[in-house]
């Protein structure tokens, strides 16, 4: 990841800049203590840097490839994490009011090659979901925002306890307050234990997730930068 974004830095910046963020990212604690036990956000960074690095090649070239890849970047990274869906609104943005000295035909064409390269990866996955369980993969959308709200509850109590954490790890967040728990911030244990129990009792997924979703919006809309 250190030398994708060292790659992607001197594209967009020059080597100076470049040489720091790539000692910056190899020497942050979340990466190296991500990549350590294999998280799925070190797998969604290195897909989301691969992406913003064939966008990049993509609008200064125009070639055919680059937006192929970046179709294929884009469905590995939705394939992690579905939350990225949204990407698509400035990716087909960007697409259109970026790239220059091409006709709109050809700008249609492109985006196509872009759209086809992502739907072939992820149609796949999608056609099982709805083959085997009656639907279109949902996401989760109450699940997440809900375990989001727990967590900034969590975090509003403690936020220098927090940094800590994030910054340096949970042995120095420990150091500054003992009773510190890891736990309680990052996996949104209580929302996720309810979802758990939903579902042992034969509850639908849909409607537990809708249930989620009703109380996370006024909760989020209160503290939206928490």
């Amino acid at each position: 990841i250190s030398l994708l974004v060292y790659l992607l830095a001197k594209l967009i910046f020059k080597e100076e800049v470049a040489r720091w963020s790539a000692i910056l990212v190899a020497f942050g604690y979340p990466i190296a203590s991500f990549s350590g036990i294999l998280m799925r956000e070190i797998f969604l960074t290195f897909f989301i840097i691969m992406l913003t690095y064939s966008l990049y090649k993509m609008q200064k070239t125009n070639k055919n490839g680059w937006f192929v890849l970046a179709g294929v970047f884009f469905a590995c990274a939705f394939l992690i994490n579905m939350v990225v869906q949204y990407l698509i609104v400035f990716i087909l943005i960007n697409c259109f009011f970026v790239l220059k000295n091409i006709s709109l035909k050809q700008k249609l064409l492109k985006i196509g090659l872009l759209l086809c390269s992502f739907l072939v990866i992820v149609l796949p996955w999608l056609s099982f979901s709805y083959i085997n369980y009656g639907h279109l993969p949902q996401g989760g959308k109450g699940l997440y925002l809900r375990e989001k709200v727990e967590r900034i509850e969590v975090v509003k109590k403690q936020y220098i306890t927090e940094l800590t954490a994030v910054g340096l790890g949970d042995f120095f967040a420990l150091k500054i307050n003992p009773e510190y728990n890891p736990n309680n911030s990052k996996y949104g244990n209580i929302t996720r234990g309810r979802f758990t129990n939903w579902i042992k009792r034969g509850g639908n997924d849909s409607d537990i997730d809708k249930v989620f979703l009703k109380e996370a919006i006024p909760k989020l809309l209160k503290q939206p930068v928490g």
